[in-house]
């Protein structure tokens, strides 16, 4: 009699202790396979009738098996919901659900297993928490969270520079400067009943540059933990902000490589040049405080890229009719003729998905680049949301000028062409700036420092 006992209490607690889970994934895509961040998805238990709504950046879902009558047995007490956006440009988050109250320890490391940022949170309270993850090199990284010796972790893959590494923890599920979906409703772990087998229903939502839209809904009988991958249709042209197909990447003189990124007919660079070099090896002569009316380099920034006045951009050369104008780019590629820009702005303007507010004069932030920007309230302008920016992938960054001292950095950019002006003291521009949204033509003097961009040729 005694062992039986002993057996049904034994059974009892490996049940309680090893209650099955299942936990389910979102991710999605648009028609071109590329990553679309979801805003939101709604998780339907149509035979149990109850409702869940997940909200960015909170992506998985974990359900607990039910016992015979409905309840769930156990919790997990740590789930990491996959880190989003993944793969992330300098800043991504990731959702901690606790069932009990503990100390948190976070770490990231990076693929060769050293440490790179550590925390220690006491006493965090059962729930979710969000954090958010800021790192300053590209790679990939490991994101790791501890509770009463339970480990879990999550793979990161981070494309850009995000200034700085840092780890920020909130016990709100939010941050003072995110927004109201970031801030609320936010769900990682569900204690309603659920049981093998159960029919769902899954219904996505997504914003790609500023158009709202809705995923088709999935109906199913759940077995098992699962990763869903929706796709969202943007009406944004097939092929344009992918890698060109001809050359993914170049590499100037100095050694540093380039992204590409296909716009139309158009190859371009994806990054601003940061040679000191031109690509025969000689030597950019670097400017100081004072401007130069000869070749020279002004400011040197890795994450924006450098500033050049016009005569090295073009190296002696000018737009004519006859051919490209190498200048300080990369063999085989270009510095862009002011047509060649007027080209480019004329084909975003031939696409609605490029439009802010439906008008095609705002285009702006399908160019300009998701981070780095001034913000601002200003209707359509780039500095509003910078986050619904880069609908073209060409991650137009605030680079700043030179014009006797670096200014309006982080406020604008301009963009040299290697085509003079009427008045031969100045050459073709084109700007983007925070507070509006379209794209400025212009010219200016030669000495100023300008970022450069190089085309295919």
């Amino acid at each position: 009699m005694k062992k039986v006992l002993f057996l049904t209490i034994l059974l009892t607690t490996c049940i309680s202790t090893f209650a099955q889970t299942v936990s389910l994934t979102f991710s999605g895509k648009d028609e071109s396979n590329r990553y679309v961040r979801i805003d939101s998805v709604i998780v339907e238990n149509l035979t149990k009738g109850w409702q869940e709504v997940l909200v960015y950046p909170d992506t998985t879902l974990t359900m607990t098996v039910s016992s015979g009558d409905g309840i769930a047995i156990l919790d997990a007490p740590l789930t990491l919901s996959p880190n989003n956006p993944n793969p992330f440009d300098g800043t991504t988050f990731v959702n901690v659900n606790l069932s009990e109250s503990d100390n948190l320890g976070v770490e990231i490391t990076d693929i060769a297993g050293r440490v790179l940022l550590s925390e220690q949170y006491k006493s965090v309270q059962p729930g979710s928490h969000l954090l958010r993850i800021t790192l300053a090199k590209s790679g990939v990284y490991l994101l790791r969270a501890r509770i009463k010796g339970q480990t879990a972790a999550v793979k990161m893959i981070n494309r850009s520079d995000g200034g700085e590494n840092t780890i920020a923890f909130s016990d709100k599920g939010g941050f003072p400067y995110a927004t109201l979906q970031e801030k609320t409703g936010l769900k990682g772990v569900s204690n309603k009943p659920f049981n093998i087998g159960d029919e769902m229903k899954f219904l996505a939502y997504a914003t790609i540059y500023g158009m709202g839209l809705q995923s088709g809904p999935i109906v199913q009988n759940q077995d098992a933990s699962q990763d869903f991958l929706f796709t969202f249709v943007s009406g944004i042209p097939a092929g344009d902000g992918l890698p060109c197909s001809s050359e993914a990447s170049v590499s100037d003189y100095d050694g540093n490589v380039y992204n590409t990124v296909q716009i139309g007919q158009q190859c371009w660079l994806k990054e601003n040049l940061k040679t000191t070099h031109f690509s025969d090896g000689t030597a950019i002569s670097q400017g100081s405080t004072s401007v130069s009316s000869t070749s020279a380099l002004y400011y040197d920034n890795q994450s924006l890229g450098h500033l050049y006045n016009w005569p090295a951009t073009v190296r002696g050369g000018a737009d004519t009719l006859s051919g490209y104008v190498q200048g300080v780019c990369p063999t085989g590629w270009h510095v862009p003729s002011y047509g060649e820009w007027n080209a480019l702005i004329s084909y975003v303007k031939t696409q609605p998905a490029y439009y802010c507010d439906s008008d095609s004069n705002n285009i702006a932030k399908a160019l300009a680049s998701t981070n780095y920007w001034n913000t601002t309230t200003n209707s359509c302008a780039v500095g509003n949301n910078p986050e619904s920016n880069n609908a073209t992938g060409f991650s137009a960054r605030p680079a700043g000028a030179f014009v006797y001292q670096i200014v309006y950095l982080w406020n604008q950019t301009s963009f040299w062409s290697s085509t003079e002006h009427e008045d031969e003291s100045m050459a073709r521009r084109i700007g983007i700036s925070y507070y509006v949204p379209n794209i400025s033509l212009s010219a200016f003097d030669k000495w100023a420092g300008f970022s450069v961009r190089c085309l295919k040729d």
